[in-house]
């Protein structure tokens, strides 16, 4: 993975969209040690044992503060694409493309409005700049 601190804005919000490659997994198989997961596209229905999210603010197998967790009963419908930040990807059922990459944690924050956080000062001047 490319060290992001020496990249443009734009080369940034590519890597958090999967240009650091991609895997195709089906029933049983992990893209656990791969990297970032970053987007997943659904080939068919498919289900998951594990969606390991970087953190709770993003919706996965763990505990979640953004709605309710996964469980591998969730069925997600081929021709959709999930967008989050995994660590860890394990299909149950189906077939599917994760996209690798990362998302770092003041990219998270660039939709905030008025948040209080050390990113902050990135949150309004970023969209400034982008608005």
């Amino acid at each position: 993975m490319a060290d992001i601190g020496k990249l443009s804005v734009k080369q940034v919000g590519n890597v958090g969209l999967g240009q650091g490659g991609s895997a195709v997994l089906d029933g049983g198989e992990s893209g656990a040690s791969l990297s970032t997961v970053t987007a997943i596209t659904m080939l068919e229905d498919t289900t998951f044992t594990t969606l390991t999210q970087v953190d709770a603010s993003f919706t996965g197998t763990g505990t979640s503060t953004h709605g309710n967790s996964i469980v591998n009963t969730d069925v997600f419908p081929a021709a959709i694409t999930i967008y989050g930040s995994w660590s860890a990807v394990t299909v149950n059922a189906g077939l599917c493309i994760i996209y690798l990459g990362e998302v770092h944690a003041w990219f998270r924050h660039i939709s905030c409005q008025g948040c209080v956080c050390e990113y902050n000062y990135l949150c309004e001047g970023w969209l400034k700049a982008i608005l």
